[in-house]
């Protein structure tokens, strides 16, 4: 039986997927895996794809970063189906402040980078798009990735040359999302109002829909 591989986004791990409860004998939450020195981002999905037992026919999706690096083991290693959440083909879509952002990343030290992120969450609940139980769960979720991969993988994603989904594919956005601009030339992409981000977690019950619709049409 063919399973779907679910991989989670930059600085979060497999709990913000698991909190959709989907049916554990056909999806798989995955962890990002750490970095080689100097990798490229189809390389390292070649290896995450290894790691996972991926087989040609399985289909793969992600969250944000994790939608960047499902797009590239659904072109090297023979998925059946692509499944994108908050997540592009390039890039030029993340906002111009997180580029710049991720540009110093190499360099800022590991107690400062935990500090930025392990707020961010806070600053999310101010804006209105999550809740106080929410936010909590994002800082404990945060303050655990490491920092070896908050430094190593901004890099890796803004010298992404970009992959257009080689499979048939499903995408699901926030329309005003306020980290990766919507994909809006992929004609089979679902929009939400507002913009949340880590759908997974603000908009669980409307993934966990849109994930098992999808998931083999």
């Amino acid at each position: 039986m063919s399973v779907t591989y679910l991989i989670t986004g930059f600085a979060l791990d497999r709990r913000v997927l698991e909190i959709l409860d989907l049916p554990s004998a056909r999806f798989r939450c995955a962890d990002l895996i750490a970095a080689e020195p100097r990798e490229t981002l189809p390389h390292y999905a070649l290896r995450l794809a290894d790691t996972l037992g991926f087989r040609s026919g399985d289909t793969v999706g992600g969250l944000s970063f994790g939608g960047m690096v499902a797009l590239e083991i659904a072109r090297q290693c023979g998925a059946s189906r692509l499944l994108l959440l908050a997540s592009c083909t390039h890039p030029r879509y993340i906002r111009p402040v997180f580029r710049a952002s991720g540009s110093i990343a190499p360099w800022v030290p590991d107690a400062l980078m935990r500090t930025f992120f392990s707020n961010i969450p806070a600053l999310l609940r101010l804006l209105g798009m999550h809740t106080s139980r929410n936010a909590a769960f994002l800082r404990e979720v945060m303050e655990s990735f490491p920092p070896a991969l908050m430094r190593q993988l901004p890099g890796m994603m803004l010298d992404w040359d970009g992959c257009e989904p080689a499979v048939p594919y499903a995408a699901l956005h926030s329309n005003q999302d306020w980290l990766i601009r919507p994909p809006l030339h992929l004609s089979e992409l679902t929009l939400l109002p507002g913009k949340s981000h880590l759908l997974s977690v603000s908009h669980v019950e409307a993934v966990r829909a849109f994930l098992l619709s999808r998931e083999k049409n």
